[in-house]
């Protein structure tokens, strides 16, 4: 039966998931005293140095105080807390003033949180309670953007990118997880020492910073939901293993000072972006037997077995209440229930919401007086309207000052526990810099997780793994197969260090030699009159294409077009065009053709081009699916199917290819129909959105260098499927509908069942069976298999 079919599925993927929890302990980049043993700074983070002074100061408004005694000292001096004194770094103890201070580390975290509140005033406290915190001059404080949207990799061009969301959920490990929040935190630990060291918290920045804000742990039940690649998958249990390892990577404790700080988010029954409405004005109405079933579990464990330093509240209202004003919800689910003792903070604006969408309260002093009193603690939002306000509602005696005392002071405990005020090199993660980042030591990590993402659905005949033959031609095709930004995912950047597509993957495992690197060259043109330019979406794309014409040696990029050139003749400057050269490649192994011009096909197909690239080919791999421009955040999913176009492109290689095999490479966020994929095709490896170094991933499991053993963390339902629509909350079967994810569908088998994945090996499950009949609640459930 179709049930027996995705629970044996399922358990198929428990049961690697179990094992993969044996596996031996990472190899981490090492942090804290382990680093280095030299100081990579003049000044120890959090300090920065005054100019070329080995003068060190908190607050750069003290710059000055200390240099002239700085002059000409091999050893720097520390500007004591006082803002007047200057001390060698093994004097800092005897700092005039420190005792009894935020500052004193012989003091208990609630007492120094207590000293600090007691030396500043409500005005102090409020201006804290924002996502860009301003300084604090009276107890040496700096300021601090709190904002680090580094969900799958470090926001910034330097960042290293792993698989987003679904494809790391279709890992199944726990250990990879740790290698990815790990990696993380430790290239934003190792930023933020740099930047703080000139100066730079960040302020007015995104991802400069050690509070995270991921992992998002709500479920893609629905296909339609626009965030549904940034989760780990539809299941509970899955998600809460995945983001429990995630969240304890991220918060590696070392000396009692976390490496940096996790979010749990979005709090809570978040799945709408705009459809049926606004997420901003959107009411989830949820069971209490869904909310315990479903919607909690990720959440209980993120918070009570993790330990996320904090939670944010979701746009959304629960059951008519908006979460960030839900007193029942957080202070009593939270703090009673669960014994929370975070901070949490708003989504972007949420608090503005509940006057301008919800239209809970009249005014932004009373939202925010509300929020606090309900339990949240900051503002997420882009200048603070909420919070600048909060003074006429303590004047209106709407919330009181030991509210916002408290709210301040879970916000400075935190920054306390990250080691941000205990002195000069006393914090064990001083030792990791900037040059952690620039490196490519973590590239082998995101290759490594990325590969254990790759799933294998259809291996007719064992058409994979391919021979690196040189007697062998693949023809590559498809709109996705040199694309690099769609191999992303969310939430990045492109990085310095470039993007491996899946055509760079193919050719450099077949060992075709590609000399020219795709350097840009701005402002430049190598201009050839009468030609007409192939879309593109980058100048990489373009570069790409000229790598795959022989004839090709020169490239110019300009308004989505790309012109290539058979020679360098009549470069010129030319404003905002960007070109670049390619050297002498041998292409023995490739031929590759873009099949149409954009990413959805719609502007039509070159069958012509096809049908060359086939013709001269032994085996075909198409690469098709979607980039982010299909469901993002704010926009949700009118349907969950292919593009047309791509599968008349697939269906065009099917007819010209007549007995060659085709191998389907999927690129893309979460489910998808895969109805019409499925049966042309000989192969299928899923490689979802596989961040920076997809493509040597999917080349390492096309040629059978890495034996693919990915489980897809989501269903993969056929186009007939009768789904609850986007905002309809009870996953069970109702109303006419089938119900939503493995635990509760009950329509026709899906075409890939959750939990399903084939591998090069053979592998046979036998004798599952139950250690006893029938359970009572909560008994625990023994089931043994060979």
């Amino acid at each position: 039966s179709m049930q027996a079919r995705v629970w044996a599925a399922a358990l198929v993927a428990i049961a690697c998931f179990c094992l993969g929890a044996q596996a031996a302990p990472i190899n981490w980049l090492q942090g804290g005293s382990n680093v280095a043993s030299q100081h990579p700074f003049t000044c120890s983070p959090e300090f920065m140095q005054c100019g070329n002074s080995n003068s060190c100061v908190m607050l750069k408004d003290d710059c000055g105080v200390c240099e002239h005694q700085a002059d000409g000292r091999s050893e720097p001096l520390y500007l004591c807390p006082d803002r007047k004194t200057c001390v060698n770094e093994d004097k800092w103890d005897t700092c005039p003033g420190l005792k009894g201070t935020l500052w004193d580390t012989s003091m208990s975290r609630e007492d120094r949180v207590k000293a600090a509140v007691g030396a500043t005033s409500v005005s102090d406290w409020i201006a804290q309670l924002v996502n860009d915190a301003p300084a604090i001059p009276e107890i040496n404080v700096p300021a601090y953007n709190w904002l680090n949207d580094d969900q799958h990799g470090l926001r910034g061009s330097h960042g290293t990118y792993f698989p987003d969301g679904c494809g790391l959920g279709a890992t199944w490990s726990k250990q990879a997880l740790a290698t990815t929040g790990r990696t993380i935190a430790t290239e934003a630990r190792a930023t933020h020492n740099s930047d703080a060291a000139i100066g730079n918290r960040g302020t007015g920045e995104n991802g400069d910073g050690i509070t995270i804000y991921a992992p998002n742990i709500n479920l893609a039940m629905n296909p339609l939901w626009g965030r549904a690649s940034e989760v780990f998958g539809e299941d509970p249990y899955l998600t809460s293993a995945l983001a429990n390892s995630y969240v304890e990577a991220i918060q590696a404790n070392e000396e009692d000072t976390l490496l940096a700080a996790a979010c749990c988010k979005h709090f809570i029954a978040y799945d709408v972006e705009d459809i049926p409405a606004q997420r901003h004005n959107f009411s989830a109405h949820v069971t209490s037997r869904n909310m315990w079933e479903t919607y909690m579990p990720m959440f209980e464990a993120c918070i009570r077995q993790a330990k996320g330093a904090h939670v944010m509240c979701s746009y959304n209202e629960l059951n008519g209440v908006p979460t960030c004003a839900d007193n029942e919800l957080l202070n009593g689910v939270l703090r009673q229930r669960w014994n929370y003792d975070g901070f949490v903070v708003s989504d972007y604006d949420s608090v503005m919401d509940m006057v301008d969408s919800h239209k809970y309260t009249d005014n932004y002093g009373k939202a925010m007086a509300m929020a606090l009193n309900a339990g949240m603690d900051q503002e997420g939002g882009g200048d603070g309207t909420c919070a600048a306000q909060l003074p006429d509602a303590l004047a209106k005696k709407e919330v009181s000052e030991e509210t916002i005392s408290t709210a301040f002071g879970r916000l400075l405990l935190t920054r306390i526990k990250l080691g941000m005020f205990d002195g000069p090199w006393s914090n064990p993660w001083n030792s990791l810099d900037k040059s952690l980042v620039e490196g490519t030591a973590d590239e082998q990590k995101s290759l490594d997780v990325a590969k254990q993402s790759m799933c294998l659905y259809k291996n007719e005949q064992s058409t994979l793994p391919l021979k690196k033959s040189s007697a062998q031609k693949i023809a590559i095709i498809g709109p996705l197969a040199a694309n690099e930004d769609a191999l992303l995912g969310n939430y990045a950047q492109h990085p310095d260090r470039g993007v491996k597509t899946i055509l760079d993957g193919i050719r450099q495992a077949l060992g075709d030699n590609v000399q020219g690197q795709c350097t840009p060259e701005y402002d430049t043109d190598y201009f050839q009159p009468g030609q007409n330019g192939l879309a593109a979406e980058t100048y990489s794309d373009c570069c790409q294409l000229c790598e795959s014409q022989p004839d090709c040696v020169a490239w110019t990029f300009y308004e989505y077009a790309c012109f290539t050139k058979t020679s360098t003749d009549g470069k010129q400057w030319s404003s905002g065009r960007i070109s670049g050269t390619v050297g002498q490649r041998d292409m023995r192994g490739v031929e590759y053709n873009q099949g149409c011009k954009s990413v959805d096909c719609s502007d039509g197909i070159d069958k012509d081009g096809v049908a060359a690239a086939v013709q001269d080919s032994d085996v075909i791999v198409a690469v098709i699916g979607e980039d982010q421009s299909f469901a993002y955040e704010t926009h949700d999913r009118t349907d969950w199917f292919l593009p047309a176009g791509q599968l008349e492109l697939l269906q065009t290689i099917k007819e010209v290819a007549k007995d060659k095999k085709i191998v389907t490479v999927l690129v893309h966020g979460s489910m998808i129909d895969l109805s019409g994929v499925m049966p042309i095709s000989d192969a299928v490896v899923d490689a979802w959105f596989p961040g920076a170094m997809g493509g040597d991933a999917v080349a390492s499991v096309l040629f059978g260098d890495y034996n693919p053993a990915g489980r897809s963390p989501v269903t993969f339902y056929t186009p007939d499927a009768v789904l609850p629509p986007l905002g309809d909350m009870n996953p069970y079967p109702h109303d006419g509908t089938q119900g939503l994810s493995y635990r509760f569908f009950k329509g026709s088998a899906p075409i890939i069942p959750f939990g399903f994945g084939l591998s090069y090996t053979s592998f046979k499950f036998s004798g599952v069976k139950a250690a006893k009949d029938t359970i009572s609640p909560c008994d625990a459930i023994k089931i043994s298999v060979k």
